[in-house]
């Protein structure tokens, strides 16, 4: 069974996450702690928490924190890579400390150079070993800024051919009453979206300038942390993340019931997606995409990730997207495979907490903000 945590500590890792993206580290690093000390002893937190005491400039205390949370979930590609990016930056330092640093022996034995005692071949030599080192020097540039200039043509071909660079503006911009919107999803024509933080799913109706609320579920009693939303048919698909569980609930009367509950504590549950009749869970624990029946009573098949560092997954009436950390857009053919991809350049430069593509519009929020930006999906054509 997956080990419950409180919401208190939930709260304490996302207001840590907030503070961290508006640049109050100090704060960040505050809620982390409170988070970890209340039992939020996840991979994810101690990522986080690493990230922003490296930030902060604390570099040895942010690799132990890498650290622990590659122990807890050793196939964690963002904590390996922000260890990586660290261990090399503490070398750097080690070195240029040791380069600028005199040791004793060295200060001892220097002595300054007494030029009027050298001889003229001498003098000549040492003319002529300066000259040769500059013009070795000269030709390693020259060198080295062709191959350079050769690679950054060879990179903007691939990139122009194979990676469409979007500049996206915005549409309109909707207000919404959550301070932080973990999930968007769409339920018929209602706009579905969910809280962590208040745990609530919340149905909007679109309308031309604004959002209308037509109902509000709370999940607080069942201590529901809902982390994504997604449906099938009237069948709608709630994972919490934290608890690692997910329900599967169906809409009676406009209300939704629990019907079923999936115990998923063996993996690291990035977010789910639905495809036709199947449920799709994105495990980071093994950088693999399970795939349940509509039921969650069978696995159907188990597919490795073949998109890096994802970070949002969005589905709606067979169509998904993959968002990765370089804000790469990729539209899949089926769940298997990659049909195209788009470089989305954000106008809005924060964290994203959750992102939706439907069939006319780019939907996403950032996180500790109350708004939903829309975007025209005319814009990738």
């Amino acid at each position: 069974m997956a080990r419950e945590v409180s919401t208190e500590a939930i709260r304490h890792y996302y207001r840590g996450r907030v503070f961290e993206a508006i640049g109050e580290l100090d704060i960040a690093i505050e809620e982390y702690k409170k988070a970890i000390e209340l039992g939020a002893d996840y991979a994810d937190v101690h990522n986080s928490f690493g990230r922003a005491l490296a930030k902060k400039g604390f570099l040895e205390e942010a690799r132990i924190e890498f650290e622990k949370a590659l122990r807890l979930n050793p196939r964690y590609l963002e904590a390996q890579r922000n260890l990586n990016e660290l261990l090399a930056k503490l070398s750097l330092l080690k070195k240029e400390y040791k380069e600028t640093t005199p040791t004793v022996a060295t200060t001892q034995l220097y002595q300054p150079a007494n030029v009027f005692s050298q001889t003229e071949t001498e003098v000549a030599q040492k003319v002529l070993c300066e000259k040769l080192y500059r013009q070795k020097i000269i030709k390693s540039v020259l060198l080295y800024s062709g191959i350079l200039v050769v690679v950054l043509i060879i990179f903007f071909i691939f990139y122009k051919n194979f990676v469409k660079l979007q500049k996206i503006p915005i549409q309109k911009i909707y207000t919404t009453k959550f301070e932080t919107i973990s999930s968007i999803n769409k339920y018929n024509d209602k706009l579905i979206l969910s809280s962590w933080l208040t745990q609530e799913i919340v149905f909007y109706k679109v309308e031309k300038e604004t959002l209308s609320m037509l109902s509000i579920y709370k999940v607080d009693k069942e201590n529901i942390v809902p982390t994504t939303v997604c449906s099938i048919g009237e069948t709608l698909y709630i994972l919490d993340g934290w608890n690692k569980k997910i329900y599967k609930y169906l809409v009676i009367n406009g209300k939704p019931t629990v019907v079923k509950v999936l115990d998923i504590s063996d993996t690291e549950p990035l977010t789910i997606g639905v495809y036709k009749d199947y449920v799709l869970i994105f495990d980071n624990k093994m950088s693999q995409i399970i795939v349940y029946d509509k039921e969650l009573t069978k696995i159907v098949e188990v597919i490795p990730y073949f998109v890096k560092d994802i970070i949002y997954v969005s589905s709606y009436k067979n169509n998904l997207w993959i968002l990765d950390s370089n804000y790469i857009l990729y539209q899949l053919k089926g769940y298997k495979e990659i049909k195209r991809s788009f470089k989305l350049d954000f106008v809005v430069a924060k964290n994203i907490s959750s992102l939706f593509v439907d069939n006319k519009f780019i939907w996403y929020a950032i996180e500790g903000s109350p708004y939903l930006y829309c975007y025209s999906m005319n814009i990738l054509d």
